[in-house]
């Protein structure tokens, strides 16, 4: 078995930078073992373990010394290669690979002081402190990745995602409806984002950061000289945001509930799974359900187990043979089962463990506000508000409280809007581009301004393009030069009789 994951320590000075991997391993029924890997860059200690206390440190370990971990920062690829013997020792090896492709190799570690009986990888869990990880995954492979190309599938794969430095954490995972795309949308909505697919097909995310402050080139310009058929000015004296509150969800003191769960039951009766076989069963759930587990193997159907045995009676459990997962559409769980093993095996039936939505404790967060305000737009264009909502995303004051000047900076003074801007169609154009405007037949205009919309028409063969932008800066607060102003009272006139 084949962990794997890229971590980033550049510019990142801060104590114990470290990534551990802790998994458990059900066996013999709801017994556990826990294997336990970390490699640690302020020490540069490779360390593994192996035992049944659920405290790492408290079982068997064995650790290796990579010195460049803390004298070389930047890109590596962590993977670690996991084999079990017959009697159940499990070996584990580290492959470390760095920014310049030089593969590390380590000698086999054998934890062979508490044997894990057959069974099943049932939790993996990822804890990282003050570095940067993605692209975590488990694969079962035939042998150990030995290769750069191999380790990192060079040439197999290309990276299709480009995105910004995580800066928004999240206590919890809201609750989420619709498709993959749609939760993006509402996180990116929420947190003052952009998601896009460009032209070449690369998914890109730009955090709030990108607004913080104008742009100095353009990436295309468009001319009344040969792209430009026209455009529409307009700036609206009150349209600016002086007064900016961002709602956000206080999770504080809020504790998960025991209620709210419920077991789905499915009976077998016996259904044969022959060697290399696989078996499918649709089981029924509510929509208002949480996903349901996937189920530990276990002789009879407790909650939250599946029930494999090796005869068709069901007197003898079979551990450790049948790859057990649960897939989710709708309501729809489909419980899928492969036997990894050279006999057959039988399925009995099973309990699955789900929660209901409303399961989140007594009380769900409470709604809290950060705020920012220019004093100065206010004095000017009176106290224009806006309030944004987090959806549920924003958790935390001071990411609220970021978000909050981000909108402010960008919007406190009006900012020219240009309507309407016919072009030449430019396929390279994509929104959120710097587009150069020059108009020197109309409005004079040489500015930048950011594309926040485009419109492509095809008719009687012409193909035309039109793009809302919205100018990068304000033309500032407005001076009133060369004017007077009028007394309170006509001083020629006196009162009314």
């Amino acid at each position: 078995m084949w962990f794997e994951f890229w971590v980033n320590t550049e510019g990142n000075m801060a104590a114990d930078p470290f990534v551990r991997l802790h998994t458990t391993w059900q066996a013999n029924g709801l017994n556990r073992y826990y294997v336990t890997m970390e490699v640690n860059f302020a020490t540069a200690k490779i360390t593994v373990w192996n035992g049944t206390n659920p405290d790492h440190t408290q079982n068997q370990s064995l650790q290796w010394t990579h010195d460049q971990l803390k004298n070389q920062w930047g890109l590596y690829h962590i993977g670690w290669w996991l084999t079990w013997s017959a009697e159940g020792v499990p070996t584990l090896s580290p492959v470390i690979t760095n920014r310049f492709g030089v593969v590390q190799t380590f000698g086999d570690a054998a934890l062979s002081a508490t044997p894990v009986p057959p069974g099943a990888l049932d939790v993996v869990r990822f804890t990282m402190q003050n570095l940067r990880a993605e692209c975590f995954q488990v694969s079962q492979m035939a042998s150990k990745p030995s290769t750069y190309a191999l380790i990192t599938q060079s040439g197999s794969w290309q990276r299709g995602a480009v995105l910004d430095v995580p800066r928004l954490p999240l206590a919890t995972i809201p609750r989420a409806e619709g498709s993959a795309w749609d939760v993006i949308t509402e996180i990116a909505k929420a947190t003052l984002a952009t998601a896009e697919f460009n032209s070449d097909g690369y998914f890109r995310w730009k955090d709030h950061t990108r607004w913080a402050s104008p742009p100095t080139e353009a990436n295309l310009t468009v001319s009344s000289a040969r792209e430009l058929a026209g455009l529409t000015i307009s700036e609206e004296i009150d349209a600016c945001r002086n007064y900016v509150a961002v709602k956000w969800a206080n999770w504080a003191r809020v504790k998960s509930g025991t209620d709210g769960h419920l077991w789905i039951g499915d009976s077998g009766g016996g259904i044969p799974i022959a060697p290399g076989a696989t078996i499918s069963r649709a089981i029924p759930i509510g929509e208002d359900r949480w996903d349901a587990r996937t189920p530990n193997t276990y002789l009879d159907t407790l909650p939250d187990c599946v029930s494999i045995t090796t005869t068709a009676a069901g007197s003898t459990a079979a551990y450790g043979v049948v790859e057990v997962g649960t897939t989710r559409d709708g309501g729809t769980v489909t419980l899928t089962m492969r036997n990894r093993g050279t006999t057959t095996v039988y399925y009995q039936g099973t309990t699955l463990y789900a929660r209901t939505a409303g399961s989140a404790g007594p009380s769900g967060p409470t709604d809290a506000f950060a705020t920012a305000q220019n004093r100065a737009s206010q004095s000017v264009y009176g106290i224009q508000t806006y309030e944004h909502p987090g959806g549920g995303w924003v958790q935390y004051r001071d990411t609220a409280a970021e978000l909050a000047e981000s909108v402010l900076k960008a919007g406190e003074y009006p900012i020219p809007s240009l309507q309407s801007v016919e072009i030449l169609a430019d396929p390279r154009l994509e929104l959120g581009d710097v587009v150069r405007v020059v108009d020197s037949t109309g409005a004079a205009l040489n500015t930048l301004a950011w594309v926040v919309g485009i419109k492509t028409n095809g008719e009687d063969g012409r193909i035309t393009q039109v793009l809302t932008l919205r100018g990068t800066k304000s033309n500032g607060a407005p001076v009133d030069a060369g004017l007077v102003p009028d007394l309170p009272v006509n001083p020629g006139v006196g009162p009314p009789q």
